[in-house]
């Protein structure tokens, strides 16, 4: 099961950064930037989310997107102080940014148009979560099999 989801959320997030990449285009601004702190058993980074509003036609849109790596900075080299410093000198208020935008749904948009960073992690943890499974049940089944006399 855990295996199945993680593959379903890798290709939905890969058949998103396709299609975005041919979304048009539209001229927004950066509101707010969050660092989030992120964690795995080995290390600890820092990401930024980025809110920023657009407008098409007569309507204005708010969104945020999300995640930007900082620079590879780790917490055990930044502070998180330190980490939204940075990013607000990436992604600083009233910036002007490009943003995509779904031509079908207009409230759903990106500032990162043909790709998506979270595909491949879902990815690879799918695979993971498939191997150890298809492992579990091989060894369970070697386990159980009688001997030829």
């Amino acid at each position: 099961m855990v295996a199945a989801y993680f593959l379903f959320r890798g290709f939905t997030f890969n058949q998103l950064a396709k299609q975005s990449a041919s979304w048009p285009r539209t001229a927004g601004t950066v509101t707010s930037v969050a660092v989030r702190e992120e964690r795995s058993r080995r290390s600890t980074w820092f990401d930024a989310w980025v809110s920023y509003r657009y407008e098409v036609g007569a309507e204005t849109y708010t969104a945020e997107d999300g995640p930007y790596l900082l620079d590879r900075y780790t917490a055990e080299m930044i502070d998180d102080r330190e980490a939204m410093k940075r990013a607000r000198e990436r992604f600083p208020e009233g910036r002007r940014i490009e943003v995509a935008y779904d031509p079908l749904s207009h409230g759903r948009s990106t500032l990162q148009a043909g790709q998506h960073q979270r595909a491949l992690g879902s990815f690879f943890i799918g695979f993971a979560a498939l191997a150890i499974g298809i492992s579990m049940v091989w060894n369970s089944w070697k386990g159980h099999r009688k001997p030829y006399r």
